[in-house]
């Protein structure tokens, strides 16, 4: 096929061509008359902003919200659909629909705003390829004979919320039959083949409509009604309207929150973001097809013509939720008999749906942005239930394409906007977050065997490692955000940072190895250990009287002695007890936390601070009624952000101690497994299964009195190693491919 790169130009409504456009968004088309129906047919489409394109009037593919986030100065995802079925003989129209996106975002009066960054407008190329039935093949392109329109979507704002207005619906709108040719005018070329934004391949899945939910309840307030859906939820809302007049509109505010009056709250999304739609006197069908939310309630409201409220009625004025998300491959599953941990890992993969968009997210609602730090952070409960081996090499080239000339890499990639805060600078710059450009390689090699993001990562990596020892020089990293959203805030920022740099360097140091340059791998490794110690020297002293953060943050460090490292865990053991279990560190001590209790074999207390309600943790965001994971361990009481994954580490707990599966240590690929898992009083049960890349494993045991029944399906391309958990009489034995039941029994000395 002709790349699309040498065909069609670039083009948009003549409005959208000038430097203040109207906030109606531009819509495209084009008429195409095939004798016959085509034997193949492929369409390529490179758009700006957000699009949707119908041919006779059925959608062009399954895929929302296309192309996705990234730097449109430096790439811009291309779609590819097979169109075969769409087309006829005869006349065919071919409509595209642009909203702004994440690449034009403006100040929209009466509506929430992120931020303002107007990089490229909306515009696009298209290209499609007919082949007849006697194998000619025929090309067409995006060309100044196209014909465009503004509405009828009236406003497409990335955050605040999108306006429809079916009055401005040609006659025959998206109809196999076409739409009248009045209203249509010429287009404006805005650019050649040879302009940019420059056709990629994004490696990530499409975003898809995942599932639909009605509400499981309804609550009247005032004129309006609030649905709620049951479940926070990334997506958008559906509207069906039996009698809607011409210029009644109806109103729909998304949520996470309702008021003491029963009214959506929508402080913790932004506010205020709303979706409207104005009827014209016929049966209504519309949801917002250029923006999306966060959210678990709808407030509903309806309009006369003349804006004065009028009463919604909920049985002729219908919503559905629809999530979506990367239609990721899933991959795996988890039971755990305890209703709590149960729970808890429920919100962390419902989190994990709503921001799994082609760039992963930190909230589906008022921020819509790349953090870095949860990716390798949350990796393995991600990792356990989709394939995102694509999506996380995308997220490489992202964080290569957002590299600033220092090698400094922020943050956030893309980065669609700047957070560098002369009062918070550690916003752009925290090795914790940008760290990512080396972990994810690592991790993607090790639970893959893909070295693709190694390849891709490489030379940034390298000038992010020059960056940091600027940063450093003869001491420890001091910028950064410290213990992100720990509620002790006494940890110091530079042990914080130093544990964040040597672990850097580790990860350096293995992908390295992994692609054969072992000099680089001493360089790094011996620079790891500079840190450590320079760390162990200046932070010793914290294990007297520290704060949780940093006794666990110095023993997951690699930094201390045996006789210190134990210090540390008795510290950290010590603190916690003292506090019933209530955990008081933030985004990056946790992870360190997890691990060292769980090494320690401490997981009945990490029991106790996943399920205790005394204090803020998990355990007070299932009591509170959560249904995703919330952004700070205050839960919903303190009406925060609700729907992160960010503080989902506590899963790679669940997967690898409690239900006993990780992947063995050395192991590329899966290529073998260690099945040991951990019973605990009130968990008598759990269940695993993983489609791994070596293929599936599966682990079910169940807990009577003093035996542990366990069953563990090996795949025909690994080996288990299964071992019995600590107290339990037996010894660890590799186990081929197949399906084997191992009974333990408990130790009573």
């Amino acid at each position: 096929m002709t790349d699309l790169n040498d065909t069609g130009e670039w083009v948009t409504h003549p409005a959208w061509a000038k430097d203040s456009p109207p906030w109606e968004q531009p819509t495209l088309r084009r008429v195409w008359r095939l004798d016959a129906a085509p034997r193949r047919a492929t369409m390529r489409v490179l758009a700006v902003g957000v699009w949707e394109a119908h041919i006779g009037g059925r959608r062009v593919g399954d895929a929302r919200l296309e192309p996705g986030s990234s730097d449109v100065a430096q790439r811009l995802a291309e779609r590819i659909e097979d169109v075969t079925e769409l087309l006829r003989a005869g006349d065919n129209e071919f409509v595209l629909q642009l909203g702004e996106g994440p690449s034009y975002v403006r100040r929209a009066p009466g509506r929430y705003t992120k931020f303002d960054r107007l990089v490229v407008a909306p515009r696009a190329r298209v290209a499609l390829e007919v082949e007849e039935a006697d194998g000619s093949v025929r090309l067409f392109g995006s060309d100044a004979s196209w014909q465009s329109r503004l509405g009828p979507t009236t406003l497409a704002h990335w955050y605040g919320g999108e306006e429809y207005d079916a009055r401005l619906e040609p006659e025959g709108w998206l109809s196999a039959e076409g739409s009248s040719d009045e209203g249509w005018g010429p287009v404006a070329v805005v650019g050649s083949a040879a302009d940019g934004p420059h056709a990629w391949r994004r490696g990530a899945a499409p975003v898809r409509l995942q599932n639909t939910y009605d509400p499981v309840s309804i609550a009247h307030v005032g004129d309006a009604y609030v649905a709620d859906f049951g479940r926070n939820f990334a997506g958008v809302v559906e509207i069906e309207a039996d009698d809607l007049a011409a210029g009644e509109s109806i109103v729909l505010r998304p949520a996470e929150y309702v008021n003491d009056d029963g009214s959506v709250d929508q402080f913790s999304t932004g506010s205020p973001v709303f979706d409207r739609v104005h009827g014209a006197g016929r049966p209504l069908r519309w949801h917002p097809r250029f923006v999306y939310h966060g959210q678990q309630f709808v407030q509903v409201e309806r309009f006369a013509a003349d804006g004065t409220a009028v009463a919604a009625d909920p049985a002729r004025i219908r919503v559905r939720g629809m999530r979506l998300m990367s239609d990721n491959r899933p991959t795996g599953e988890l039971e755990l008999a305890d209703p709590v941990l149960a729970r808890v890992d429920t919100l962390i993969t419902r989190a994990a749906q709503s921001n799994l968009y082609t760039v992963p997210t930190d909230c589906p609602h008022r921020e819509k942005l790349g953090w870095l730090e949860q990716l390798h952070l949350v990796f393995t409960p991600v990792a356990f239930r989709w394939d995102i081996r694509e999506q996380w090499t995308d997220m490489v080239t992202h964080m290569v394409d957002a590299q600033l000339e220092s090698g400094q890499i922020p943050s956030i990639a893309p980065e669609l906007t700047v957070f560098d805060f002369d009062f918070e600078p550690g916003f752009r710059d925290d090795v914790n977050w940008a760290g990512a450009i080396w972990h994810i390689p690592r991790l993607l090699h090790r639970h893959y065997g893909d070295l693709d993001a190694a390849e891709r990562g490489w030379n940034a990596g390298l000038r992010y490692l020059e960056f940091l020892d600027e940063c450093a020089g003869d001491g420890l990293l001091s910028t950064g955000l410290g213990d992100w959203i720990a509620l002790d805030e006494s940890t110091p920022r530079p042990l914080v940072a130093a544990h964040g740099h040597a672990a850097v360097l580790d990860s350096a140091a293995e992908v390295a190895r992994a692609l054969g340059r072992e000099g680089h791998a001493a360089r790094m490794g011996d620079r790891a250990d500079e840190v450590r110690r320079a760390l162990r020297e200046r932070y010793l002293g914290e294990l007297e009287s520290g704060s949780q953060a940093s006794a666990a943050l110095l023993a997951d460090s690699g930094a201390l002695s045996a006789e210190e490292h134990d210090r540390a865990v008795a510290r950290l053991v010590h603190l916690l007890e003292q506090a019933g279990g209530a955990q008081t560190v933030g985004e990056i001590g946790l992870p360190a936390v997890i691990r060292v209790l769980s090494r320690a074999e401490r997981h009945d207390l990490l029991y106790r601070m996943t399920t205790q309600t005394h204090g803020p943790g998990y355990g007070i965001m299932v009591r509170d009624g959560a249904t995703s994971l919330c952004e700070h361990w205050t839960g919903p009481a303190t009406r925060r952000s609700a729907n992160h994954f960010m503080l989902g580490m506590i899963g790679d707990w669940f997967i690898e101690s409690l239900a006993g599966l990780r992947q063995a240590e050395g192991s590329i690929g899966w290529r073998a497994a260690e099945i040991s898992p951990r019973p605990l009083p009130g968990l008598d049960s759990a269940r695993a299964r993983f489609d791994s890349s070596a293929g599936t494993y599966e682990v079910s045991w169940r807990r009577e009195g003093g035996t542990l029944d366990l069953d563990v399906v090996v795949p025909g391309g690994g080996t288990a190693f299964v071992a019995p958990p600590p107290g339990w009489r037996g010894e660890r034995a590799p186990y081929g491919s197949g399906t084997h039941r191992i009974t333990y029994r408990e130790d009573e000395r």
